[in-house]
């Protein structure tokens, strides 16, 4: 799997991940990327500086997931193995997710359903800021990005999925 930050024509940035660099470049190249913020189908891949992991002394931050929600983030992680992550088999792909979601497990806090409203008081300054995690719907999801809170969507791949 590989995530690449994506842009539309209008602005709005988002992350997205794929199965490797071939079938984001497709997907882009047919249209069947949507921004979650307007809705437009251009889109391209925006310039990224490469994340080689963060150092003890910074903060923890947040992510989401396709059923998961997460505020900020989530700090690089390196693969259980040498190999390149585009060429990961299926079940070292949802180890890897596996890993990722225990992660989010174990350092975020679950605000459940009601995600979207935590993520704003945090926004405002009217809750703690810390790293949560939880559900959103699209369009709760899509109306976040267009307030500019910065959420992002995970693969959640069950635990016990072999």
């Amino acid at each position: 799997m590989i995530r690449y930050e994506l842009q539309c024509h209008k602005g709005h940035r988002f992350d997205a991940w794929f199965r490797d660099s071939t079938l984001a470049d497709k997907q882009l190249r047919q249209g069947k990327m949507e921004c979650p913020a307007c809705g437009t189908k251009k889109v391209e891949k925006a310039l990224m500086a490469p994340r080689l992991g963060r150092r003890s002394t910074e903060p923890a931050t947040s992510a989401t997931s396709g059923s998961e929600n997460v505020a900020e983030n989530l700090p690089g992680q390196q693969p259980t193995s040498n190999k390149s992550l585009s060429v990961l088999s299926e079940p070292e792909t949802k180890e890897m997710l596996r890993s990722i979601r225990k992660f989010v497990e174990t350092n975020f806090e679950n605000v459940g359903g009601d995600f979207a409203k935590e993520a704003r008081k945090i926004n405002k300054g009217e809750s703690e800021h810390r790293a949560i995690y939880g559900k959103a719907s699209p369009q709760e999801h899509r109306a976040l990005h267009e307030e500019g809170i910065d959420v992002t969507t995970l693969p959640w791949v069950p635990e016990n999925d072999a």
